[in-house]
């Protein structure tokens, strides 16, 4: 008995459960969140509230009893009991249940408050579970329904027993995805007795209410401004994580579209495991890659310490770009911590041979009784003992081989959780003493949970020096609010925003958002764009595999590639997306429909649509459907093959608005704008009209109800006569030469790299056609010979000489001199332009 309630007896009163009878008020503070989720509550309904204060407690042995009130998903609840009058408290406690194997989590732990006006609230402490939640006393399997009750009780306040005068009660606490919750016991007698003081504020440094972004670069941010995940391990096709130096360098640099390296682009790396990384120990029944021993992790490590690809080429990636640059820069990196997956030898921790076990059952001979309550939970905490120490040992591991590689131009920065919540089973445990071995050594220790689900709120708490939230709007069917939500949500918790890509057009929307809710410069910003944007980006009209060509996407490619680099450096401004729907089955009636993709709210703008004159005609134009009867539009050409379209919204409440129309479907909201139909021309062959004849240009505004302006991301595609169409044609006349090995293809290639300014990409082409017109003229001769077009045998050995001493000017000072004599005149000539090509610059 405490020494309240001691007191309370001699005086002869009564103590009880105030909250009997009193319905608790349910607060959901982060709604507008879960509201852009398109996930429905499958909750117990507010009215049902009253279970929590009824006193009848719920069945222990069946989650399924009604009896229990169910909360789902909406992350914070506050719960609010108005005892209606001051009332003495001496304890507050709050049970809820868990059965991880169907998905019933408890929560991390509940805070309270207390007050006796409902405004003003006095934070009383926070209550951790009866029974740490790495431990469940269930029965195992699918028949049986029983959960394991946990109580968080508090009944001490600045050390001492609690006493206190409240008329409300607040218990705050974050929900996971199913929360089973019994009775709330708020213990005292009615009225104020005993002393009872006003209750008074605890200090609460774990609060994880900031309500401001980390600065970029500052230690709230562990020092991160922009990260890049970096997609790593053994993967089954080896070359999405096959990191070249060549590669790396269009990451750690921001390389223009003729090869030029002008800035650093990404210089904080997070080596980030692939999913579905292939290990010794294969994969889970989800195809994710199972890291449950040291050769599954050694195996990681292995990989990720190349020294021609993955660290190694970064390390040599860096040093060239700094060379380039004219800077001194060390590549900061981040190495992801794998999920273990217990198991019953992890390997030789001890270095003595012995096994290491991670699995409770591995210590039934360390317990009295362990069949037992107390000998399994006992069990239990052994095996999550050695578990902390297998991550210790991979700490250890990755600082060891990282020094003894002795990078000159990268830095170990720190250590990433990869699960992207918190799990069952020890994780908040495993988390922490991570935590703590990697701060230990001075290494920052970072996250990027997903935004639905409690993690977010307890990133601090866990030991983390930083948190990134990943809104998920790239992969889900979830509305775009969901990003000014997260960027919300972000500040409020002191996180930072995870940039995700799956398609340029909802990267927009992120980017868009960055700028108006203010983390493109506000915060710090991780980046899950796999390989994609940024490799196939910097080569988009010259790709870096000779095997790929450039297509319909490779404008867009490029484009995603600059947005970034203009983000990562705060100078993106917001733009619109769109897309262009092109039916050519009639090649008398070609119908062209640009779609405005994702809208957000506009009300006016202008855009060009290009098309090639040389094979089709326009013919005209009509408005869309949606548009029609609430904007004017206008359609002019106001060049040979380009169109400009205009129009005007007069009611902000028809403003252009769109949203996913189905999962990962941006276009198929699309809001079409005009229908314009063209024709071919006479005598253009059917097969040369394409969808590719036609592109939204990359010029264009619109303006949305606010006022706000947006740019065009980018056109749709290659613009014939474009810069980029420039460097295309170059390419493909490279290629052709190097491929058919013709005289007219050598100088037809050389013709269109001429334009070209002077650049590294020029070099190449140059380069490249030295040696396809090398080997040119030294097959030409011996044909030539064959054919009786060069007559002498010694002139045309002398000529292969001095092509294979590479004096070109001495060939063709030959060549002129036995032009018409030795030499017919066409080979003479043929032999004489590819030398001057040659020697052309």
């Amino acid at each position: 008995m405490s020494p309240s309630s001691a007191a309370w007896a001699e005086q002869d009163v009564q103590r009880a459960n105030l909250a009997i009878g009193h319905v608790p008020a349910i607060q959901k503070p982060d709604a507008d969140v879960q509201a852009q989720l398109n996930i429905p509550d499958t909750g117990s309904p507010a009215a049902d509230a009253y279970k929590m204060t009824d006193g009848v407690e719920a069945n222990g042995n069946d989650w399924s009893d009604p009896t229990w009130f169910k909360l789902y998903r909406d992350s914070m609840r506050e719960v609010v009991v108005d005892l209606k009058n001051v009332h003495t408290v001496d304890s507050l406690s709050m049970t809820f249940a868990q059965r991880s194997d169907v998905g019933i989590s408890p929560p991390f732990h509940v805070r309270y408050y207390a007050s006796n006006d409902g405004v003003d609230y006095a934070f009383l402490g926070k209550a951790e579970p009866s029974v740490p939640l790495y431990f469940e006393n269930v029965k195992p399997g699918a028949g049986n329904k029983d959960v394991h009750k946990k109580t968080y009780k508090l009944d001490r306040v600045s050390g001492k027993p609690m006493n206190i005068q409240a008329r409300f009660i607040k218990m705050t606490f974050v929900v996971e995805f199913n929360c089973w919750a019994d009775e709330i016991q708020i213990m005292g007698v009615p009225g104020i007795r005993n002393g009872a003081e006003p209750p008074v504020s605890q200090p609460d440094p774990d609060n994880p209410i900031v309500q401001a972004y980390p600065a970029p670069g500052s230690d709230a941010a562990s020092g991160i401004r922009d990260q890049f995940l970096l997609p790593t391990g053994a993967y089954k096709v080896p070359e999405v994580t096959n990191w070249t130096k060549e590669k790396l360098l269009s990451v750690l640099g921001y390389r223009d579209m003729y090869g030029n390296y002008t800035d650093w682009l990404f210089d904080d790396i997070l080596f980030a495991t692939v999913s579905a990384i292939i290990t010794p120990s294969g994969f889970d029944g989800n195809g994710m890659g199972v890291f449950a021993n040291m050769a599954d992790y050694r195996s990681y490590l292995d990989f990720a310490f190349r020294p021609t690809t993955q660290l190694g080429a970064m390390n040599e990636a860096a040093e060239e770009l700094n060379a380039l640059l004219g800077t001194n820069r060390k590549v900061r990196v981040t190495m992801a911590i794998p999920k273990l997956t217990p198991s019953s030898d992890f390997g030789d921790v001890r270095g003595d041979g012995s096994r290491f076990g991670l699995l409770p059952d591995d210590f039934r001979d360390k317990v009295a009784d362990p069949d037992s309550e107390a000998g399994r939970m006992e069990m239990t905490r052994l095996a999550l003992e050695n578990q902390k120490t297998a991550l210790r040992w991979y700490v250890d591991e990755v600082e060891r081989r990282f020094r003894e590689a002795g990078y000159d131009h990268l830095e170990l920065t720190g250590f990433y959780w990869n699960p992207e919540r918190v799990f069952g089973g020890g994780d908040i445990e495993l988390i922490r003493r991570t935590a703590a071995h990697a701060n230990s050594k001075s290494y920052v220790f970072t996250w990027i949970p997903y935004l639905s689900s409690l993690s977010p709120y307890i990133w601090k708490e866990l030991g983390f020096t930083s948190a990134s939230i990943q809104p998920n709007y790239a992969f889900n069917y979830y509305k775009k609010g969901v990003l000014p939500e997260t960027a919300k949500f972000a500040k409020k918790v002191g996180a930072g925003v995870e940039i995700e890509y799956n398609d340029y057009h909802t990267l927009a929307q992120y980017m868009n958002f960055g700028v108006t809710s203010g983390y493109m410069e506000q915060a710090f910003n991780t980046y899950y764009l796999a390989t994609t944007p940024i490799v196939d980006g910097a080569h988009a009209f010259v790709p870096l595999d000779p095997a790929k060509r450039t297509d319909g996407m490779s404008m867009i490619r490029r484009s995603v590639y600059d947005r970034l680099y203009e983000f990562v450096k705060d100078r993106y401004e917001p733009r619109y997306t769109m897309r262009l729907n092109t039916d050519v089955a009639d090649k008398a009636h070609i119908v062209v429909v640009p779609g405005i993709t994702l809208a957000n709210g506009y009300v006016s703008g202008e855009f060009t649509v290009h098309y090639d004159p040389s094979k089709t005609v326009y013919r005209s134009w009509t408005v869309a459907d949606r548009l029609a009867g609430k904007a004017s539009v206008a359609v002019d050409e106001t060049a040979s093959g380009v169109l400009r379209i205009r129009y005007r919204i007069e009611s902000a409440e028809d403003a252009l608005f769109g949203d996913l129309a189905k999962k990962q479907d941006p276009v198929g909201s699309a809001i079409d704008t005009v229908k314009l139909v063209f024709s071919k021309k006479p005598d253009v062959p059917d097969s040369d009209i394409s969808g590719r004849l036609f592109a939204v240009g990359k010029e264009g505004h619109m303006t949305d109800k606010d006022g706000r302006l947006y740019r065009n991301w980018s056109a749709t595609d290659i613009v014939p006569g474009s810069p980029e169409d420039v460097v295309v044609k170059a390419d493909e006349a490279v290629r052709k030469a190097e491929a058919d090995r013709q005289p007219a293809d050598i100088l037809t290639a050389r013709q269109a790299v001429s334009p070209l300014p002077g650049s590294p990409l020029k070099s190449s082409f140059v380069n490249r056609l030295q040696k396809a017109t090398m080997d040119v003229l030294k097959a030409l001769i011996p044909q030539f010979a064959e054919r009786g077009q060069i007559d002498h045998n010694g002139i045309a050995n002398s000529l292969s000489v001095k092509l294979n001493q590479g004096n070109i000017k001495a060939f063709a000072h030959e060549v002129s001199a036995q032009r018409g004599k030795h030499i017919s005149v066409d080979a003479a000539d043929t032999l004489s332009a590819l030398a001057a090509a040659m020697e052309a610059p």
